[in-house]
């Protein structure tokens, strides 16, 4: 039992604070169609990362994952809602060591304030302007006339200056209230920065033998009226679709592939394939074979990749990436990280990507990331 003065309930925003004032890795995430978010923390500063047969706890991983490793949140402080209640708290295992750091961090939430709020992060991403990304759009068209890849996903970088009341849990509550059925993640960890999110697209849920997946390709603004997609963006959306079949059948899984359908997410149409599995497979092996998909690099995947490392602008970190919540039993909800922004002090960075194919026009593929962009001024801007 914990012996602390702190007895009132708190708010995200104090709890936030508190944490990122102590180092202590924390999340913050809303499953989709959830009525509330769940939040996690870490009692110490120590890195861990993610591995086959990992506890429960929270993955986070970056774009260039497996080459950097996921890290790992140890789960020592759970709570449920949108405001932190002592009472109703929940802690894992926790040892001596631990136990006195919970205290400590109880003492500290009681003297935080809930407004103010400061952290190391890392230097903004470098801003993309119109004119170089469509430079870069028609030097990815030129690569793939050569005929070494099919799919090119190029990103860039918008940044957009943060109210000076702004604070990350404020903004982490709008985006759960704004995009009901996305899966909204604020995320802290000390040396990858603190990243919030509304992805649409689930990487890998999993219940051990039973997994779930999407291909999620095209991409269309949903302002006025929608029109039929071309037979060139529902064959790109095939090949992703085939891409994560392969996958996923040559673990050794039976697989079943719903038709394609059309969804709305924010701003944006998308055109989408439930995929399904059965058999007996790790959700870490599995990440390992999915990740990135063409959606989030482009086809082939190895040569897609390694031309962004060299052609992008700017490191992706942990855009692109995957996160989500996971346990030692099989359990597993993880998602892309699209439609995500880096927090900085007065500022944000947000990361919008776009398929660039044989076809593609330059400006259409600059107006594309800039409705991505939508989803999420729409929270900073009101």
């Amino acid at each position: 039992m914990i012996h602390t003065s702190i007895k009132r309930i708190a708010s995200l925003q104090k709890l936030f604070n508190t944490a990122v004032a102590s180092s202590f890795p924390m999340v913050s995430y809303r499953l989709p169609g959830a009525a509330e978010p769940e939040s996690c923390l870490q009692l110490d500063e120590q890195p861990l990362f993610w591995s086959e047969g990992a506890a429960d706890g929270f993955v986070v991983a970056p774009f260039d994952f497996p080459n950097t490793a996921a890290r790992w949140l140890r789960r020592d402080l759970a709570f449920t809602g949108f405001q932190f209640d002592p009472a109703q708290a929940r802690t894992g295992m926790l040892h001596t060591g631990q136990l006195l750091q919970l205290s400590a961090f109880y003492e500290q939430l009681g003297e935080t304030t809930a407004q103010e709020w400061s952290a190391v992060t890392l230097d903004a991403g470098k801003t993309v302007s119109q004119a170089d990304y469509l430079v870069q759009v028609q030097a990815a068209l030129s690569a793939i006339a050569r005929g070494t890849m099919q799919k090119i996903v190029l990103s860039r970088v918008k940044q957009v200056p943060l109210a000076p009341d702004a604070h990350p849990a404020q903004l982490f509550e709008k985006l759960c209230r704004a995009y009901p059925q996305a899966f909204v993640s604020l995320v802290s960890v000390p040396g990858l920065g603190i990243w919030l999110g509304a992805s649409p697209e689930l990487l890998l849920k999993s219940d051990g033998e039973a997994f779930e997946t999407m291909s999620l390709a095209g991409t269309r603004s949903a302002t006025g009226e929608m029109q039929p997609w071309t037979d060139k963006e529902m064959r790109e959306q095939s090949v992703v679709t085939d891409y994560i079949r392969e996958k996923l059948s040559a673990a050794g899984l039976a697989v079943a592939v719903s038709p394609q359908e059309t969804v709305q997410a924010g701003q944006v149409f998308h055109l989408r394939n439930l995929i399904s599995a059965r058999g007996h497979a790790s959700h870490f092996a599995l990440v390992q074979a999915l990740h990135p998909t063409p959606a989030v690099c482009g086809l082939p995947v190895d040569a897609a990749r390694n031309y962004l490392q060299f052609h992008e602008a700017h490191q992706r970190g942990l855009y692109g990436g995957f996160l989500g919540p996971v346990d030692a039993q099989g359990q597993a909800q993880l998602y892309v990280n699209l439609r995500s922004m880096e927090l900085h002090k007065g500022s944000a960075s947000l990361y919008l990507g776009g398929g660039i194919v044989a076809g593609s026009v330059p400006t259409a593929e600059w107006e594309e990331t800039e409705h991505k962009a939508a989803t999420l001024l729409r929270i900073l801007q009101h």
